[in-house]
Parts: C-alpha cells; structure tokens; sequence
C-alpha cells in the first residue's frame, strides 16, 4: 500500500470514530446471492431483520446476484455465495454464510 493510500485510510478510520461518536455512523453493506439458492435468500431474511433491528436506517443495502452480473465475483474477490461484504464504516469485512448466527454478524459488523 502506498504513503497517501495509507493516510486515506488513516483520515477515514478518525473521520468514523468521530461519526460513531456522534451516532451517526452509516454502514453501506453488499450481499452477494444467488437469486434461486434458498442459503441466498435465507441470508437476505436474516441481514435484512438485523439491519432493521440493530442499525436503524443508518445503512444502505445492496442486493448483488452473481447470476445477473457475474463481473462481480472477480471484482469483489467472492469465492462463495451468499457473502456479505461492509465496506464501512472501517476496516472493511467479508462475512460467508447465511447470517443465521446473529452473534457472529453483530461481531462481523462491529456491532458488538
């Protein structure tokens, strides 16, 4: 990584400390499905209740089937279906499964 690559994400991490502070940090969060897997559409149950119940409307969600755009699964780096990718607030996660155990995605998220 790069000096000024570097202290990007240095400046990033303090301005969402500050945010958090504040509580107004948002999570902007990509689920990768296959729209005809039942694990796919099970994780979309559970991400989309955790989102409602632990992050308010303080998040954007994006749907992604890898069926329909199959140049996601080379430009996120997914090697397995469904994955859930935060990209923030900082440092960015990969989460694989279905998300039906909630202590783990709360954790995963930085929730809890």
């Amino acid at each position: 990584m790069k000096n000024g690559e570097k202290e990007i994400q240095n400046v990033a991490a303090e301005f969402e400390k500050a945010l958090q502070k504040q509580g107004k940090l948002f999570y902007r969060l990509k689920l990768f499905i296959s729209a005809n897997s039942p694990r796919s559409n099970k994780a979309i149950l559970n991400l989309k209740y955790i989102c409602q119940t632990y992050l308010d409307e303080k998040y954007e969600l994006e749907v992604i089937d890898v069926l329909k755009e199959r140049s996601s699964l080379k430009t996120y780096h997914i090697i397995a279906i469904p994955t859930l990718i935060k990209e923030t607030p900082l440092p960015k996660r990969k989460l694989i499964g279905d998300l039906s155990n909630k202590e783990e995605v709360l954790y995963g998220l930085g929730i809890k």
